[in-house]
This record gives C-alpha cells, structure tokens and sequence, in this order.
C-alpha cells in the first residue's frame, strides 16, 4: 500500500520516492516524534536520509514497520522482543523466510499466552472454591480455626491449605492493621 501524504503535509521528493519527515510519520501513525526517535535507538527503524536541514527523512515502508511494532505490542511482545523479530525481518532473503521465522516466533508466543492462561483459570477455579468455603461458613456460629474448620460438615471440598491457614491466622491479627473496619470483616 503506498502512503500519500495529505496536502499539509511537507514531504521531501528524493529520487523516485517520496519522503516523510518524522512529523509527518507521527501524524500518519498516530504517535509521537519522540516515541519515533526512540525506536530509532532501538534500531526498530531506520530514517532513508537526512534533509539538508539535518532533519530525519523516512520512507513511507517505515511506516508499515511502526504498525508492526504495534500489533506485535499488542500480542505482548516487548520492544526488545520486537526488535530481535524485525532483525529476522530485515536479515531474511525472503518473503516465505520472513513469513516462517515470524510464524516460529508468534507460535512460541501463544504457547506463553496459553499457559498463563491455564496458569489463571487454576486460580480462579481456587478463588472459586476459596469463595465457596467462605459462603458456606456463614452459616457457622464457630470464629474459623484449624480445629473448626478442618471438622467442618458445611464444606464439601476443602480449599487449598494456604488460604485456610491464612483465614485460621486473622483470629490473631488486629482488625487495624489490615486497614479494615470490624463491619468490613464480619
């Protein structure tokens, strides 16, 4: 897709293609010049030259390659991250090259993503039991402790031990110095 600039827009003419000022490219990514600089640093872009001014000129490609920062930010990746993505990008000698190693990369990055996900539903489905517990022990007239609550008739399947040890404690701890009102906790 080839980027026009907008009539306000002062695009430098080089050769065969047009160039953008870092303005220019920040209007049409919608972003900063100083996020631009900074990718810059990191080497996730490149100005085509500079103008007799010494200001940086940018081929309109840079700015499909700061749509790709975006999406790859977007699915979690880091911008060092995405810097080691672009440098396949730029080193593979085709597009099926390009294709496979970002296919590669994107892969191991969903295996991540899908088991923080498995990771997160664990712990819901213990917030959930946890929860559970908790509603059935309105119903006890006992302060939960080890020795009540481990005899319990109410609750079916115990949490896990952590939470429960946790709750047995807060018989011994003061209400202030969890920042709680003795309504909040009853």
């Amino acid at each position: 897709m080839a980027i026009k600039p907008r009539n306000k827009l002062k695009s430098v003419r080089k050769g065969e293609g047009v160039l953008l000022k870092i303005g220019e490219i920040a209007e049409l990514t919608k972003t900063t010049a100083r996020t631009l600089r900074y990718y810059e640093e990191l080497g996730l872009i490149q100005p085509s030259s500079r103008s007799d001014g010494k200001f940086r000129l940018y081929s309109s490609e840079v700015v499909e390659s700061i749509r790709m920062i975006r999406e790859l930010m977007e699915a979690g990746f880091t911008l060092k991250e995405i810097s080691k993505v672009m440098k396949f990008w730029v080193a593979a000698k085709s597009g099926w090259e390009r294709y496979s190693l970002l296919s590669i990369y994107l892969a191991g990055r969903r295996e991540e993503i899908q088991a923080k996900i498995r990771g997160l539903k664990e712990v819901e489905r213990k917030l959930s039991a946890f929860l559970a517990h908790i509603e059935a022990c309105k119903v006890c007239p006992d302060r939960p402790a080890e020795d009540v609550c481990t005899a319990c008739e109410h609750v079916s399947e115990k949490p896990f031990d952590p939470l429960l040890f946790y709750a047995w404690q807060l018989n011994h701890i003061d209400s202030h110095e969890l920042g709680l009102s003795k309504e909040e906790l009853s």
